[in-house]
């Protein structure tokens, strides 16, 4: 008996499954250490007063939780994988070697993606407490970006999903390889601008931090 045809739905569904049990796990550890962020950001005044500058603890904690970069470089890494798959149909032991590494890197994916949905989630709670007691629109307006960066990361998550080597792209008026070609060229395209972007970005940042740091010397000096 044949096996089933495997679609785009069925990959989505399993997808969302995962991540919701995923979820289900991280919600109370990493949740609550977003919570305890927030509170942290609050009291350092983040939220308070534009004018504080310097090194945030909580600053810290963010950047080491929650990864855009990282988050990335898995979704292109799977598409990647996924796209050389689909274009290695016909040769069956590569293409069952490829296909656990793929089930592995999207379950990295998943690894990767739940904790920062939790953190980002927790943080929000935080922000909107203090805009509800507060009225501060800061705490609004953070809540807001965090929410919609979790949309960015649900569909981060969810992006090979639509491109999974497992679905049959062959049809009459469709070529097997054009989706598979097609995945490669996005994925290494994506890779090379996040090669070439984070360098450029931390340059800029150095530049900035290096500008502001003359400035405050000038300034004690007068």
């Amino acid at each position: 008996m044949p096996a089933p045809v495997r679609t785009i739905e069925t990959t989505l569904t399993e997808q969302l499954k995962q991540l919701r049990s995923e979820l289900g796990k991280d919600a109370i550890f990493f949740g609550g250490t977003g919570i305890l962020i927030g509170l942290l950001h609050l009291s350092e005044f983040k939220m308070l007063s534009s004018s504080a500058g310097g090194a945030r603890l909580s600053d810290d904690l963010i950047g080491d939780y929650i990864s855009f970069t990282a988050l990335a470089f898995q979704m292109l890494g799977c598409m990647l994988v996924g796209g050389v798959i689909g274009l290695m149909r016909s040769v069956a032991p590569m293409r069952a070697v490829l296909l656990g590494l793929y089930d592995h890197v999207r379950m990295r994916l998943l690894q990767v993606a739940s904790p920062m949905i939790c953190i980002s989630v927790g943080i929000s709670i935080t922000s909107s407490a203090h805009y509800v007691r507060t009225g501060s629109g800061q705490g609004l307006a953070l809540a807001v970006l965090l929410l919609l960066l979790t949309l960015y990361i649900v569909t981060a998550y969810v992006m090979p999903a639509f491109l999974d080597p497992r679905v049959d792209w062959s049809g009459p008026r469709r070529k097997p390889w054009v989706v598979p070609l097609l995945t490669i060229g996005l994925s290494l395209a994506g890779i090379l601008f996040l090669v070439h972007a984070i360098p450029a970005h931390s340059r800029h940042t150095d530049t900035t931090r290096a500008t502001a740091c003359d400035q405050t010397v000038l300034a004690s000096r007068r």
